[in-house]
């Protein structure tokens, strides 16, 4: 192996058992650096499962000066993230590109208060030329741009995670010592270095202060996504940030501003006079109708908003981490972005749901999640498979299927969980409620993490989770997990957890009751953990490295 080893120059990581053992080898060397002493440009998808140990082995395949880019994916933006970042400030560990990439914002239930850059001192990064980030708070970019932090920063992509937030935690603690003003910004930033910039998730307001403030004579490309205001009061000020006697050697543009939906006719009427002119020459611009949330009484929360941009669109919809029901489709030919939630609750006929899964199968998508809210108005299903006929896709390796409360009739969501399944070949990962699984038919072979969400509780699961019609369905698990509500800790339990060993002969990992909310007292847990091993199960006693642990309450994990 190590001789093997030696030619590494890329090393792709996932959530698959052999990328996990051979990190767990990879890190549990005295010096990493000998297994792979070629290597070039690390890779890890879904890096929350790698926190433990990624920025130690970071660090130590620095020492040899061969690894020059790192791209590590999250999902979100919480405590996994954040250790990750600030395990690689305090250590002051950088190499020439550094993407860390997070795929979701905030959860909307999310009242955590998250670390900024500026309680991560000292702050500084000597390799890094190329960097994508997400932080919590505009003023971070002060951090990121203070003069000596990195000095041979080029290409700087940020997104704002918390700036949409109403309540902004960090005003309930500590008042940081730098604010987002113009003096500050001019006073501690060297952005003389840009090449490129990007900026995601910022109010238009605080995005001409800071384009305003900025020396960057160097900038050739400047892409903002998601920017948003309540007035069209600032665009004559956003023309002359952006003009070329600001920013002298610009020459890609692409943004996309967000107003309300009533300024639609306002905005013609100014176009009308300036659109001709830099930098809106080339725009356009449309209404998007998107659901915003829904409320106690299962009520949909909806409101339009006028979305203003550069042509193509293209090329900012690979930004954009949510699309919403079917208009997305008449602007976009092709899903550039890996991962994006589709949230629908309109749909008007067969032809527009055929349509909106054919975009979103025809790009580079790997991750979807399918958030459907309660129908406007409900659609037909057709029996045949004429729908799926030409919809395939090829790419996508895991798929997420939430149902709110009442969104649709069970056959629907059967419906629409089984087809997409049988048009996926390569899935890999699943998350879907059991109850709407359960009654599916298509097998899937590929399958080898899947996640159940249990709408009720279970005294004895093997009553609810046919386990060989399971099998029959998705042969290949690997990974088995259950969550929401829970199941309880007896010899149901016991027996169940043996039947799912005994029936999926690739099982390495099975988790119930994942979240662990309930308190289970100690010797509860000796006693399910005593009546698993009692049952003298082959499989058990043929692995050399079988646990049975309760990492938080209720939650039982089996490794084999």
């Amino acid at each position: 192996m190590p001789n093997f080893s030696n030619l590494l120059q890329t090393i792709v990581l996932n959530n698959s058992c052999a990328s996990l053992a051979f990190f767990e080898h990879w890190i549990g060397m005295i010096s990493p650096n000998y297994l792979t002493p070629s290597i070039e440009r690390l890779v890890i998808i879904e890096t929350e499962y790698y926190t433990y140990g990624i920025v130690y082995l970071i660090k130590h395949l620095t020492l040899g000066n061969t690894l020059q880019y790192i791209h590590l994916v999250f999902e979100y933006p919480d405590d996994d993230y954040m250790h990750v970042l600030v395990t690689f400030v305090k250590t002051q560990t950088s190499v020439h590109s550094m993407i860390l990439e997070v795929e979701n914002g905030h959860r909307k239930f999310t009242k955590d208060i998250y670390s900024h850059l500026l309680e991560m001192k000292p702050f500084f990064w000597s390799r890094a030329v190329q960097l994508t980030l997400s932080v919590q708070y505009p003023f971070e970019i002060i951090v990121i741009l203070q003069s000596g932090a990195i000095p041979l920063l080029e290409h700087l992509n940020i997104t704002f995670e918390q700036e949409q937030f109403e309540e902004k935690p960090y005003l309930q603690e500590k008042q940081p010592d730098i604010q987002f003003c113009q003096s500050d910004i001019r006073r501690m930033t060297d952005a003389t270095r840009l090449q490129s910039l990007l900026l995601r998730h910022l109010a238009l307001n605080q995005l001409i202060i800071l384009l305003d403030s900025l020396n960057m004579p160097l900038l050739k490309k400047l892409t903002l996504v998601d920017i948003f205001d309540e007035t069209l009061a600032n665009l004559d000020e956003f023309r002359r940030v952006v003009d070329h006697n600001h920013l002298p050697a610009l020459k890609h543009l692409y943004f996309l501003l967000c107003f309300p939906g009533n300024f639609n006719e306002i905005l013609n009427i100014y176009l009308m006079k300036y659109g001709n002119i830099w930098p809106f020459n080339n725009i356009g611009y449309h209404l998007d109708e998107q659901l915003i949330s829904e409320d106690c009484n299962g009520k949909t929360l909806m409101k339009t908003v006028l979305l203003f941009y550069t042509h193509p669109f293209d090329i900012l919809q690979q930004y954009i981490r949510t699309v919403h029901n079917h208009s997305f489709t008449k602007h976009s030919n092709i899903i550039q972005q890996r991962s994006i939630e589709w949230i629908c609750n309109k749909i008007d006929s067969l032809n527009q749901l055929s349509t909106t899964l054919n975009i979103l199968a025809g790009g580079h998508l790997k991750t979807l999640h399918l958030h459907y809210y309660k129908m406007k108005t409900p659609i037909k299903l057709n029996v045949t498979n004429s729908l799926w006929s030409d919809i395939y896709f090829h790419r996508l390796r895991s798929v997420t299927f939430t149902f709110e409360y009442k969104s649709m009739k069970r056959s629907r969501r059967v419906y629409i969980i089984d087809h997409i399944l049988n048009v996926s070949p390569g899935l890999s990962n699943l998350v879907v409620d059991w109850n709407d699984f359960r009654s599916c038919s298509c097998p899937n072979t590929n399958v080898r993490y899947v996640h159940f969400i249990l709408k009720s509780n279970y005294d004895d699961p093997n009553a609810h989770i046919d386990v060989n019609h399971l099998f029959q369905l998705l042969p290949g698990i690997c990974c088995f997990e259950t969550s929401d509500r829970h199941i309880a800790f007896n010899q149901s339990l016991v027996d169940f957890v043996l039947k799912i060993i005994n029936t999926f002969h690739r099982l390495v990992e099975l988790t119930l009751n994942k979240e662990g909310w309930l308190p289970v007292k100690p010797e509860k847990q000796l006693a399910i953990k005593q009546a698993i091993l009692a049952a003298d199960n082959k499989r058990l006693f043929d692995s050399n490295t079988y646990q049975i642990i309760f990492p938080i309450g209720d939650k039982l994990t089996i490794w084999l």
